[in-house]
């Protein structure tokens, strides 16, 4: 499966915007993770599927804590392409903080 690492020492866009980044407003899509609430740019994971495409699912989570870098990763490769791309600090670069191995 496609893996994109972020350093993601920066705020995150709100989630809605990842949605709307990917398909459009309102797009019907099942979504987890830990913001707080919609409009929070702390979140550190993020799970998105599309209810129309099953194999349209993005996964975001901590690959390491400190420093904080998010793994982007979907068999769809670029929705997670995409996403890594939209995140500060950004861009689907770095290497990878679990085996050392350079992606992007």
């Amino acid at each position: 499966m496609p893996q994109y690492f972020v350093n993601a020492e920066h705020e995150r866009p709100d989630f809605r915007l990842v949605i709307t980044y990917l398909w459009h407003d309102f797009f019907n899509v099942d979504t987890d993770g830990d913001s707080y609430n919609p409009a929070s740019r702390k979140w550190t994971q993020l799970y998105i599927r599309n209810r129309q495409d099953d194999s349209q699912i993005v996964d975001i989570d901590p690959a390491t804590d400190d420093p904080l870098i998010l793994r982007v990763e979907s068999k769809q490769e670029y929705l997670a392409t995409t996403i890594a791309s939209l995140l500060p600090g950004s861009g689907p670069k770095g290497p990878d903080p679990l085996d050392g191995q350079i992606t992007g």
